[in-house]
């Protein structure tokens, strides 16, 4: 029971598609902001900026998996 996800609707998929989408996009910018910053080591840039991308990359994911789900799903 603890690792059974949740049964939503389709509205509620769209609605947690589209948050995992803006997350994706917020740690996208996150990275792009990340690589500006004044960090003393060039190896902080680079992991902040690693770290940044690997979070994008993993809630894009989230949220395109969620899209493809949400028109399965009944009302």
């Amino acid at each position: 029971m603890l690792f059974t996800p949740k049964k939503y609707g389709r509205e509620w998929t769209v609605v947690l598609a589209v948050c995992c989408t803006a997350a994706s996009l917020v740690f996208a910018v996150s990275a792009v902001a990340a690589s500006f910053a004044r960090f003393e080591d060039l190896s902080d840039k680079i992991s902040s900026v690693a770290a940044f991308v690997v979070g994008a990359v993993i809630w894009g994911a989230l949220g395109r998996s969620l899209w493809k789900a949400a028109p399965e799903k009944r009302r």
